[in-house]
């Protein structure tokens, strides 16, 4: 790790730049990083990403948590890639995909085409949340999302004509029902 990156890493921290420029490399660890409460916008700055703090010693994409990621560090395409490469697409989903607020934050974005991340997906987590489902909507279409999926969001049908959303659309891509189409309060005569 270059002296520029160790500042970097311990800008603003009670680590003294004398220790973090003195101290040989393999002692800079997850450990150390999680002792020393280093902000992930440190890590960020001295390029810490996936590939570098598993050589460091973070075991899964869970340990990326533990030092203070969220889903939204994942729209940095090269932190994403790390990542990835790191702990594969699985494990960074099912410890960054977890909260109605982490769809949001891939909705749209290129990690969620990254990570292979469908809007079903992205939905599925939004159950009971149709404020962020609305969010995630804004961003994607409906294709591939199943009536089930759509209906667990608490979405209706003046949310989903807001989004600019027709029923034919809701009918194409979720091949609803007339008893479906009841269900989210289209009125069928």
């Amino acid at each position: 790790m270059y002296p520029k990156q160790r500042l970097a890493l311990v800008q603003g921290t009670p680590v003294p730049a004398y220790r973090i420029l003195n101290m040989p490399d393999n002692e800079i660890t997850v450990q150390f990083l999680l002792d020393n409460h280093i902000p992930t916008s440190n890590m960020f700055a001295a390029k810490l990403y996936g590939l570098e703090l598993k050589r460091r010693g973070a075991t899964d994409a869970s340990e990326l948590v533990r030092l203070g990621f969220d889903a939204l560090h994942f729209v940095h395409g090269k932190f994403c890639d790390s990542a990835i490469a790191a702990f594969g697409a699985e494990s960074i989903i099912s410890s960054f995909l977890l909260k109605p607020m982490d769809s949001v934050s891939f909705a749209g974005t290129a990690s969620m085409t990254r990570l292979g991340l469908t809007t079903n997906q992205l939905l599925a987590v939004c159950a009971g949340a149709a404020i962020e489902a609305a969010a995630v909507l804004s961003q994607l279409s409906l294709e591939g999302v199943t009536m089930k999926t759509l209906l667990d969001t608490g979405l209706r049908t003046k949310q989903i004509a807001e989004l600019g959303i027709s029923w034919q659309e809701v009918v194409t891509h979720t091949n609803a029902t007339q008893s479906d189409m009841q269900k989210l309060g289209y009125r069928m005569i």
